[in-house]
């Protein structure tokens, strides 16, 4: 089989943008929150039994309050990138708030990060605009050589993107001269359809995602399946309901199987 990259969007489970959207009390969300070393236990586990490594973007705050998950996740061979320090979305902050936000998620991540010039970043919710030079070049300023921040699915008009990132190839964003490695993902009839992980991978047919995972293998697109440890843990409370509530929860329960298919 075709090599396929796996990575991980690792924040609290409280930081998920369908709960935050909701404003569920602060009390409800710390204890959903403490369910969060027994889902990266679970993850862990998943992964030796699969004979899998995996990138984990992990947020700043996590270095704060769960360094001992980043030494457990580093001891198990994994590498560990930046996902942002409070879990920003890109798109919805100004420019400095961003950047902050940045170097915060880097200081706190320092002793887990690769040395500077060689770390891997991943916006959260995929939230970072490929013609947004100036966080490309505060991204080289803190020593990230690469970023998979870009899912072609979520862009409104691929018209939007360099060739490289319509096609699925590594890009190099011109003025920082970081990596760009993007997400899968189509538009048919204009409805975003993203393939390989998250919200995707729990519900759309497996075989859509097997069959694009293939079809970026042979055009050269980069392969990569990615979720949260979220959603590998289908015991956790039901804390919001309808569209909400279905795109947070729907097909956890098969999500162990559907990762060790792919």
């Amino acid at each position: 089989m075709t090599s396929r990259y796996l990575s991980i969007d690792l924040e609290l489970p409280s930081m998920a943008s369908n709960l935050r959207a909701v404003g569920l009390s602060t009390s409800v969300l710390q204890e959903l929150d403490t369910r969060l070393e027994l889902q990266v236990t679970g993850l862990l586990r998943l992964l030796e039994r699969l004979g899998l490594k995996a990138t984990v973007f992990a947020v700043g705050q996590l270095a704060l309050s769960h360094g001992q998950l980043l030494d457990r996740i580093r001891d198990a061979g994994h590498g560990i990138g930046c996902h942002g320090h409070s879990h920003l979305n890109l798109h919805r902050a100004d420019p400095a708030r961003a950047r902050e936000d940045l170097q915060g998620a880097t200081t706190a991540l320092g002793p887990w990060l690769p040395a500077a010039g060689q770390r891997g970043f991943r916006a959260p919710d995929f939230s970072l605009d490929p013609q947004d030079s100036l966080f490309y070049r505060a991204l080289a300023e803190n020593g990230y050589r690469w970023s998979s921040s870009v899912m072609r699915a979520r862009v409104p008009s691929v018209g939007n993107l360099p060739l490289e990132l319509q096609l699925g190839r590594v890009w190099r964003e011109p003025g920082s001269g970081v990596l760009e490695l993007p997400l899968g993902g189509h538009r048919p009839f204009g409805i975003p359809l993203g393939h390989g992980g998250g919200f995707w991978l729990r519900v759309l047919p497996l075989a859509w995602s097997r069959w694009n995972l293939a079809r970026d293998a042979r055009t050269g697109a980069l392969p990569q399946v990615y979720l949260h440890p979220w959603e590998l843990d289908p015991d956790q409370p039901r804390l919001v309901r309808g569209w909400r509530g279905w795109r947070q929860y729907h097909g956890q329960a098969s999500m162990e199987t559907r990762l060790e298919v792919l």
